[in-house]
């Protein structure tokens, strides 16, 4: 019997190329390409896509945990590591001034919930979907949340002002199903104002940082055994919290956007500053939601969207080409080398997602956009990349397979694309 097969899945890498004419050109990995001047006439065109470095890259590089920028309400993941950040959505909400907040995590689903505070006793509670990349209204709750976390299968919040844990059930779907009030963890002497709270699945015990109010402290609550413990420090409180994917506790503070590592023994906890902050500097967040350990599984399926914008002066017709290569790491080398499987026949399989065959036909190993790309239009391409179960043994562990991507465009006009490509958009 075949063991489950983890492996990590590697950077999605992009080009783009540029036909207009008699002149072409080579575009980098970026999402925004540098300004390039051609004749007048020629086409530019710029390609990205919507990669989470968390979910794609190996965990040994890196340590994620996810952020709600203060101000604008983005959406990040922040590599405590390597101190870089990385946004994954736009936020285009609006509730009040620390909105979104209380954020979560559900590493199973690969959901980000947050909460959209209204006013002291309603928030609205969303996610983001890392599979299908959009985001999703999963229903009301009780209070303001300022403080949730994501464990064990559930969203646990304290409503703010209150020592009140609840703990919220979902559906398959990802939507409230259920709210339950499990404790008054102090037994209704206290009155948290957050701050943040984080729960370490691998023990199930919350912990919490206050704001500096009469009852701010740090402390944790353990929900199997339901024991409430205050810890002592006063370096603790007024803190973002959240575990990155190596099961480390961090601490952030929005108002001066400085970050620590937090370290508890017993009833007492330890703070380590960040000596540099490197690219995490003038980054403020208003919460943040632990990280976790990306693998790919045999059977598991990833949905890759790829965006491009025609820039240039011209209409044009679209193609790209989506391949794969596989990894091992060399130990002798230091670095990852190109891999070839023993067995025989691909285990990852292309294809397009649900409703792109509306918008995208196939020939000859390319995808070509049924339609003419405006001046200033972008387009999605999305790819649906799945791991096949039964053929993948355990030679690949530990393998990385490292998705490319290629775009080319030429002028609408005169049947260009028919001339060169042997393609017209119907």
């Amino acid at each position: 019997m075949r063991k489950k097969v983890t492996f990590a899945v590697f950077a999605i890498m992009l080009s783009a190329l540029l036909v207009g004419g008699y002149t072409m050109a080579w575009f980098t990995d970026s999402a925004t390409s540098e300004t390039q001047e051609f004749a007048a006439g020629t086409v530019l065109i710029e390609a990205g896509s919507s990669v989470i470095g968390s979910q794609n890259f190996s965990p040994d590089e890196a340590t994620y945990l996810y952020g709600a920028q203060a101000d604008t309400g983005d959406l990040y993941e922040i590599d405590v590591k390597n101190k870089t950040v990385n946004k994954i959505y736009d936020m285009d909400l609006s509730a009040d001034q620390y909105s979104p907040n209380g954020l979560g995590f559900d590493n199973t689903n690969r959901r980000l919930y947050f909460a959209m505070v209204h006013n002291s006793k309603s928030s609205t509670l969303y996610f983001y979907d890392f599979i299908m990349k959009k985001l999703v209204k999963a229903g009301t709750i009780k209070g303001a949340v300022y403080g949730g976390t994501f464990g064990e299968g559930y969203y646990w919040y304290i409503a703010n002002n209150s020592d009140d844990l609840y703990r919220i059930s979902f559906n398959s779907e990802g939507k409230i199903a259920n709210t339950e009030l499990v404790a008054s963890i102090t037994g209704d002497q206290k009155k948290f104002g957050f701050g943040d709270v984080a729960i370490d699945i691998r023990d199930g015990i919350i912990y919490g940082s206050s704001t500096e109010n009469e009852d701010a402290e740090f402390f944790k609550y353990d929900i199997s055994k339901g024991e409430y413990q205050m810890i002592s420090g006063s370096s603790g409180i007024n803190m973002q919290l959240a575990f990155g994917s190596d099961g480390q506790l961090y601490g952030h503070r929005t108002n001066s956007g400085n970050w620590w590592i937090i370290n508890i023994n017993g009833d007492s906890l330890t703070v380590t500053a960040f000596e540099d902050l490197g690219n995490l500097a003038g980054y403020k967040f208003n919460d943040l939601a632990s990280g976790y350990r990306s693998v790919w599984n045999p059977g598991d399926c990833e949905l890759m969207r790829y965006y491009i914008r025609n820039t240039g002066s011209k209409r044009v017709n679209l193609r790209g080409q989506v391949w794969g290569r596989w990894f091992a790491y060399d130990e002798e080398k230091n670095e990852w080398v190109p891999w070839k499987p023993d067995s025989d026949g691909d285990v990852v399989r292309f294809e397009l997602c649900d409703g792109s065959e509306e918008k995208w036909g196939t020939k000859n190993g390319y995808y070509y956009y049924k339609g003419i790309v405006e001046k200033d239009e972008t387009v999605e391409l999305c790819m649906k990349i799945c791991l096949n179960g039964p053929k993948t043994d355990n030679q690949y562990q530990g393998k990385r397979f490292v998705l490319y991507g290629s775009f080319e465009a030429i002028q609408a006009s005169h049947g260009a694309s028919q001339a060169e490509w042997g393609w017209s958009a119907p």
